[in-house]
């Protein structure tokens, strides 16, 4: 093939991977390949991966529940000083902007970390910050559940607070009366304590 075709085809394909590029940025990947829940045979949740990505909606030190409110045994969590990050999927964030409600399949994932107040170069003098990871907390809006229930929230625990790191890479939902019936009292909207996310608490309506 003479030079100029080589250079017409290399055009053409730099062309058309160039729309390509642009194809892919008007259709972003449909949630159910990235962000939507998934689940073993058994209906057990498989842990969300990547969630650091999605979008921050607020956090807190030490937040424990009244026990006079709450329909479960609270755990101390006050006591045990942890930092709570919470991360909801995109897709869910943006239905929620438009609607204000939380539209089937969300995932909001509770990014759990000790506090820690000294670190090795001895930098810190007052305060906390995030210490050794214990694991993640996942709430999920799902009214097909396949494990057989039949509320639309359901509530998984990836933690381990032991310090070992052995986090589940699944899990079955904690049960009604340990965590919806809580949330289902108490949270701002649909479930979830957007009172305590000042990204969702403080929109506008739209």
């Amino acid at each position: 093939m003479r030079r100029g075709g080589w250079v017409a085809a290399s055009g053409a394909a730099v062309a058309f991977a160039g729309l390509v590029w642009l194809h892919m940025l008007a259709s972003p990947a449909r949630g159910d390949e990235a962000n939507e829940p998934h689940y073993t045979d058994t209906g057990n949740l498989v842990r969300p991966e990547n969630f650091h990505g999605w979008i921050f909606v607020g956090s807190n030190l030490g937040l424990g529940y009244n026990t006079e409110l709450a329909a479960n045994t609270p755990r101390e969590r006050s006591r045990l000083g942890e930092y709570h990050n919470i991360y909801l999927a995109p897709e869910a964030y943006a239905a929620y902007a438009q609607t204000r409600t939380f539209p089937d399949k969300t995932v909001l994932v509770m990014d759990v970390y000790g506090a820690r107040t000294k670190e090795p170069r001895g930098i810190v003098d007052k305060g906390s910050f995030n210490g050794p990871s214990f694991g993640i907390e996942v709430a999920v809006k799902n009214k097909m559940r396949p494990d057989g229930k039949t509320t639309d929230w359901a509530y998984y625990d990836f933690t381990d607070r032991s310090g070992n790191g052995r986090f589940p890479s699944n899990v079955k939902a904690q049960d009604d009366s340990q965590c919806y019936a809580c949330h289902k009292a108490h949270a701002g909207v649909d479930n979830v304590w957007v009172q305590f996310y000042p990204v969702l608490r403080d929109m506008k309506n739209p």
